[in-house]
């Protein structure tokens, strides 16, 4: 009798090769829906508004890098906490053109500005009263009587 009870068991609970393939395309067709509706939701956007356009202008931009090795003394960023500024020193070149600082805050867009001179003679101080405490990159573009300059550099603007 053990017996007769043992085979009706296992007759019961028969899972051969075609439950084992359907339930693993079943498996991966819940998959496939799972990746196609979390790709919905993403957000695909670019970062930059005008991408494309800023992709085209890299050239120019590393020119401006290039460029920027040429110079006898490198342009010197430093930032005076006790008088609270930042000095910006553009070393030999002593009549700068076209100079735009822009700050950009990585954390919050909101923060960002920049500050634009026609002429200015070097060094130039920029008060940091104003500009909240944290992380920003400083991205410097200037010109003199030839060339094009560009420089990036990342500083903690703290008040103490």
């Amino acid at each position: 009798m053990d017996q007769e009870v043992n085979q009706d068991i296992n007759k019961k609970f028969v899972f051969h090769w075609g439950y084992a393939i359907t339930v693993f395309f079943i498996c991966y067709v819940l998959y496939l829906v799972f990746l196609v509706f979390k790709s919905k939701t993403m957000d695909h956007s670019l970062v930059m508004d005008n991408y494309y356009q800023h992709d085209l202008d890299y050239q120019t931009h590393y020119d401006k890098i290039t460029n920027r090795k040429l110079l006898g003394q490198d342009l010197l960023v430093v930032q005076n906490k006790e008088e609270g500024n930042l000095i910006f020193n553009f070393g030999v070149s002593k009549q700068v053109h076209n100079l735009k600082i822009e700050f950009y805050r990585p954390s919050d867009a909101r923060l960002d500005f920049s500050k634009e001179y026609k002429e200015v003679n070097s060094p130039i101080r920029l008060s940091t009263n104003n500009i909240a405490e944290g992380k920003w990159t400083i991205k410097v573009h200037w010109s003199d009587d030839k060339l094009n300059y560009f420089k990036e550099e990342e500083f903690f603007i703290g008040k103490s």
